[in-house]
């Protein structure tokens, strides 16, 4: 007698195993970033996809945490253990405990989606999450050339007047996403090494550089500039050989980047001769857009209360606090943002994190796709230093560093357990 198949397994006979599983990452992918974006700009659809996609949501992070062993669980304790203590903050200071217990939720949901996929066909994972960041620039700089104004819609969201919004993306989040969809497009072409791979990671360079002029974002063209520059050294052999004059491990790059950002924000900047430069090139104030305003004055905040931090607040309030013009509702600095809201404790872990992150990358430093994981994690602590680049992309980004190195390394999917159990039977006999 034959046993009744499951739902899945139906649905898989017809459609075919690989088409079930594109369409299931689609879901795990989308199940909390743009429809989340969506129902928060169209309240006519609003209860449809809170229905539809939380659900999704938490069946889908149940499945994740069912999936996680003791390893898995110990890299996440460091930026977890971040935002934890950030949501303590956000609770004595009578700030956004709801908002602060949501961004913890979809961050970790990031990092789990990439340790569960790491173990089984992480190789179609990648390449749809490529596809998907490469329909976010795209459609952008599709927006930008034919129809500027017309497709996205202008809205005032905590005192901010030039955010622009779009279905499939938004205009001033590109430099988080630019580098990001460079750096998944590379690691699959070189995964693969298919020429129609290789292909698309070219388009993706040309179209996130592109968008990023277009747009005028200085921290986007500096971060794919550096991207670029990096990929260059990768690739080219009379440049390869400069690398090797570097023993340097990538902690200590990290460090100096971010100790670079201080020194350069607060010393060079005031240079006469660095102004003009800035004015010249990147067509900004010596300011960087009061940037160096906001900085200051988040320091002095957190100089009065270095340990516990302000917490997540809503966009209005941090706009009085910071009390620059420009109608600031962040940091505009990424390891500035966990001391502000977290103290020192949060920033401390999430430097821990950074640590994690570059000693697994060193550790598998000789392949070329840890390599490209690399030069784009440096690319993007860089963008940090003037961006606060948090989003849910970004931390499956992050979850890339932790867990598919070690995969890596093989560059083949695992046995399956009942597949070894029989070799091994076979061998004994």
């Amino acid at each position: 007698m034959k046993e009744a198949k499951s739902f899945r397994g139906r649905i898989t006979d017809i459609l075919g195993s690989k088409t079930v599983n594109i369409f299931l990452i689609l879901i795990e992918l989308f199940a909390i970033s743009e429809p989340a974006f969506l129902m928060t700009k169209f309240p006519g659809l609003t209860t449809y996809w809170r229905v539809v996609f939380t659900a999704a949501f938490v069946v889908v992070t149940v499945q994740m945490l069912s999936k996680l062993d003791l390893n898995d669980v110990l890299k996440l304790v460091l930026p977890l253990g971040a935002y934890i203590i950030i949501i303590v903050s956000t609770y004595t200071n009578d700030g956004q405990l709801k908002s602060a217990v949501y961004r913890l939720w979809y961050y970790s949901y990031g990092l789990m989606l990439v340790c569960v996929h790491s173990r089984g066909d992480y190789k179609l994972f990648l390449r749809i999450l490529r596809d998907v960041l490469l329909l976010l620039i795209l459609a952008n700089l599709v927006t930008e050339l034919i129809w500027p104004k017309g497709m996205y819609y202008t809205t005032r969201i905590s005192g901010n007047k030039d955010s622009r919004y779009w279905l499939l993306g938004f205009k001033n989040g590109i430099p988080k996403y630019a580098v990001i969809s460079l750096t998944v497009s590379s690691v699959y072409a070189f995964l693969t090494e298919k020429r129609k791979d290789m292909i698309i990671a070219l388009v993706t360079l040309a179209a996130a550089a592109a968008t990023v002029v277009i747009i005028k974002s200085s921290s986007g063209v500096m971060g794919v500039g550096l991207m670029m520059v990096l990929l260059a050294f990768l690739l080219i052999p009379q440049l390869k050989k400069v690398l090797k004059y570097f023993r340097m491990r990538f902690f200590s790059i990290f460090m100096s980047v971010m100790f670079l950002g201080i020194v350069v924000t607060h010393v060079f900047l005031r240079n006469p001769l660095s102004s003009y430069v800035i004015r010249m090139l990147f067509h900004k104030n010596i300011t960087l857009s009061n940037r160096i305003y906001i900085w200051d004055n988040i320091i002095q905040m957190v100089l009065k209360n270095p340990l516990g931090g302000i917490g997540l607040q809503n966009g209005d309030i941090n706009v009085q606090l910071i009390g620059v013009t420009s109608n600031a509702t962040d940091a505009h600095d990424y390891y500035l943002e966990f001391l502000w809201e977290g103290g020192i404790g949060a920033f401390v872990l999430i430097v821990l994190f950074f640590v994690l992150m570059t000693e697994i990358l060193d550790r598998h430093k000789e392949d070329m796709k840890v390599k490209v994981l690399s030069a784009g994690l440096f690319s993007m602590m860089f963008i940090f230093i003037t961006e606060n680049c948090n989003n849910y992309y970004l931390w499956v980004f992050f979850g890339l560093m932790l867990f598919l190195p070690a995969r890596f390394k093989k560059n083949e999917l695992p046995i399956p357990k009942k597949e070894r159990t029989k070799k091994a039977k076979g061998a004994d006999v």
